[in-house]
Formats: structure tokens, C-alpha cells, sequence
């Protein structure tokens, strides 16, 4: 295993931990990552990136604005995308859309996790030319599909601290015009001052990802300072009421698999001996179990595609 070439960081902010990697660190994000918050003091969602499919749309389905639906998995993928947010303005198609080769009929499938990191309301907005849609964890927080011009519409929601799944359906029937905005805003601890109308969603089974760079040395399985901090700066917050604690070793391919193996369970039990030591833990069962390169399903091509195999993961149940 190799050294890395760029900066690994976790996003911290009361106990919410996102990995990231970028080349370089403005002074904003430095400073949040310092001290837990931004600078203009709002305590707004934190995402990673917005990836997913385009799909070419029939002209059919244009002309009868069905939006989304179960069709859309029948629709050929023609491209992906990978943003870092989505704040594409209402703009004339003679301005080609970003990172698509199409002008019109084509729709967009993203995912990505979302960071809450206190318990409040959360306002979402979601305007589009045409139509769009937005959900957490399956359940639909925005409807602004059809084919409309640029039009606005918004959704609060008060939210559990943790991390949620969310998707967004984006779709350009026609051409002239398109656009294409999401913006999340922290409101308060409390929906009812806001609005009458909210709903409410909690986190589902905790997942915990920590990648192994940080973690540990290059073929080391010495749980690092840095790496104990960053595990006690998301444990600390939590209320240690579960029963189980499955933490899952894995590696890359580089090595031998008997090597990877032995090196992804002396991980396990790394982090297993650290939370033992540190956490009050009762009775919770803890099983720690290495994968060694059992994720790796085709030969990666780049160092960041091996980064990403190498993690340990602790779920909480």
C-alpha cells in the first residue's frame, strides 16, 4: 500500500464525520474543521458529492410530462455527473448544460449523504426548469416535477442529528430554457416556528466509515493518535444504547490476499480494543470481523480508486 499524494480529512462537527479529500483546504474549511463550525454560524446539512446517471428521455414522455416514475428505470443511461453542489441557474440552451451532451430529453439521478449536525428544522428548496424532485431516505420532501418554466418550491423538515440518504430527480424536456438550483439552510430546533407544515425523519442504523489512511500507517495496525481522535470525536456525542457493535476491517488489492486478510482483522480489533478502553460499553457485543480485499470486485485503476476500499467500518445496532 502506497502513500497518499493529497490531503485525507474528516469533516468534524459535533460528532458529525464526513470524509473528504481535496487537494487543497481554503481557510473556511480549515477553520470548521478546527473548531466544529462555519463562519458565518450556521449550522447548515453538510453533503458529499451529487453523482449519478443521466438518462435520455423518449420525446413521449416529454409530451405527456410524466416526470419521474418507475419508467425511469427503463431509460437509457447516456452519461454521469459528479458535483459538489448543484447551483446551475436558470440559463438559454444555447449555453450547453453542464458536464451533458444533450440540449433537452434527458433527466438526471443523484445521490448523496447528507450530515446533519444538531437536531433542528432544516429548510430544502429545489427550483428548476423543468421538473425536479427531492427525497430523504426514500420519503419525498419536494415535488416540483412536470415541465414549467423556472419555478421555486420548498420543504421543512425537522431532522435528527446523524447522516441520510437523499436523491434528486432533475429532467429537461424541452429546449430554450433550463435551470437547476438545491439549497439547505438550518431554520431553528424547532419546526413550529416557522411552519404548521413539516414532517419529521430520523436517521436509520448507524453506519460508521472511517478510511484507513487516516486510521492507520501504510501496513500498520496501530490505531494512530489522530485516528483515535477522530473516532472518540463521534462516539463522544452518542447515546450508547445499542446492543451490538460490528466493526469490519477491509484493504485494497495490494498485497497478498493471506496479508490483507490478517492486516484488515488486526484493524478490527485495533479499534475494538480502543472502544473497549475508552467508551463505557456494558454489555454491548462486539464483533470484529476482516474482509481484506473482499470489496475489491474488478482491478482498480487509480490510487483513489483503492482508497476508497480501505476502511474500517463500525456499525451500530
Amino acid at each position: 500500500m502506497s502513500n497518499q499524494t493529497y490531503l485525507s480529512i474528516y469533516i468534524l462537527n459535533e460528532g458529525c464525520t464526513e470524509f473528504i479529500t481535496k487537494n487543497l483546504v481554503d481557510l473556511r474549511i480549515l477553520i470548521f474543521l478546527l473548531f466544529g463550525f462555519s463562519l458565518s454560524g450556521q449550522q447548515d446539512p453538510h453533503f458529499t458529492s451529487f453523482e449519478g446517471d443521466v438518462v435520455k428521455i423518449p420525446a413521449r414522455h416529454c409530451m405527456k410530462a410524466m416526470g419521474f416514475g418507475d419508467h425511469v428505470a427503463e431509460y437509457e443511461i447516456i452519461g454521469n455527473v459528479s458535483w459538489e453542489s448543484i447551483q446551475i441557474p436558470n440559463s438559454n440552451t444555447t449555453t450547453p448544460f453542464p458536464d451533458v451532451e444533450r440540449i433537452d430529453r434527458f433527466g438526471l439521478i443523484l445521490t448523496s449523504d447528507m450530515y446533519i449536525a444538531q437536531a433542528g428544522c432544516y429548510n430544502f428548496t429545489l427550483e428548476s426548469d423543468d421538473g425536479s424532485r427531492f427525497w430523504i431516505e426514500d420519503q419525498e420532501i419536494i415535488d416540483n416535477d412536470g415541465v414549467h418554466a423556472m419555478e421555486l418550491k420548498a420543504g421543512k423538515v425537522f431532522l435528527n442529528r446523524g447522516k441520510y440518504k437523499i436523491k434528486l430527480w432533475y429532467h429537461q424536456a424541452f429546449i430554450h430554457k433550463y435551470g437547476f438550483v438545491f439549497n439547505a439552510k438550518y431554520l431553528g430546533s424547532d419546526c413550529q416556528e416557522f411552519s404548521d407544515t413539516f414532517s419529521t425523519l430520523k436517521p436509520n442504523v448507524q453506519k460508521l466509515s472511517f478510511n484507513n489512511d487516516l486510521l492507520f500507517d501504510v501496513n500498520s495496525s496501530i490505531l494512530s493518535q489522530e485516528g483515535k481522535q477522530h473516532i472518540k470525536a463521534f462516539f463522544d456525542p452518542l447515546e450508547l444504547n445499542f446492543e451490538t457493535i460490528k466493526i469490519h476491517g477491509y484493504t485494497c488489492d495490494l498485497g497478498t490476499s493471506a496479508f490483507n486478510r490478517v492486516l484488515s482483522q488486526k484493524r478490527a480489533e485495533a479499534v475494538e480494543d480502543y472502544l473497549i478502553s475508552t467508551f463505557d460499553l456494558g454489555n454491548v457485543k462486539i464483533i470484529s470481523v476482516g474482509f481484506g480485499e473482499s470489496l475489491v470486485q474488478e482491478n482498480p485503476k487509480t490510487e483513489n480508486e483503492r482508497k476508497k476500499l480501505r476502511k474500517v467500518e463500525i456499525l451500530l445496532n
